[in-house]
């Protein structure tokens, strides 16, 4: 599960951008959209937290970037990611349970709920769970910020790589 976020080339833009060089593309971009990916991963984790026994969950949102050579694409995946594992002791049913807790595999079942069902090997009836919407409420509550801030980051790094490139020295 993850929200994304991506600046979506125009063909004007990706034009205008590709006549600036390459640098934008590898630098100014991927900066901006860091950049405005912190007010979504803050939001995220502060709607999570109640609903997070362990803090596993709201210590894991982060973010992974991939960038897109071809269409000047940078793409910002937000969520739980991996290699947050901790070992987790509870009692349940009159008996102790030793597991690994990762995010990774509940995050889901806790933005979008869950219907009742049977737990297998526990004959046991499972009562279904809330859905919770972190992850959807975040993208909501910051999405003019989140656009915001890659505007800002771009709106000053840009002119100023123009400039060096009109000068003819290399950006």
């Amino acid at each position: 599960m993850s929200v994304g976020m991506t600046i979506q080339g125009h063909q004007e833009l990706n034009r205008m951008l590709s006549r600036l060089g390459p640098e934008v593309f590898r630098k100014d971009l991927p900066q901006a959209t860091v950049w405005g990916a912190k007010p979504l991963i803050k939001a995220m984790k502060e709607n999570v937290r109640p609903h997070d026994r362990t803090g596993a969950l709201r210590k894991s949102i982060g973010r992974r970037q991939k960038k897109y050579k071809q269409s000047l694409t940078v793409f910002q995946a937000i969520g739980p990611r991996t290699g947050f594992e901790r070992q987790h002791t509870y009692e349940f049913l009159g008996r102790t349970w030793n597991t690994t807790i990762r995010p990774t595999m509940y995050a889901h079942l806790l933005e979008k709920g869950s219907k009742p069902h049977k737990q297998p090997g526990l004959n046991f009836q499972h009562p279904g769970t809330q859905a919770t919407f972190f992850a959807r409420r975040a993208f909501i509550q910051t999405n003019q910020a989140v656009i915001a801030g890659i505007t800002n980051r771009l709106s000053q790094s840009i002119p100023r790589r123009a400039y060096r490139l009109g000068r003819g020295r290399a950006a």
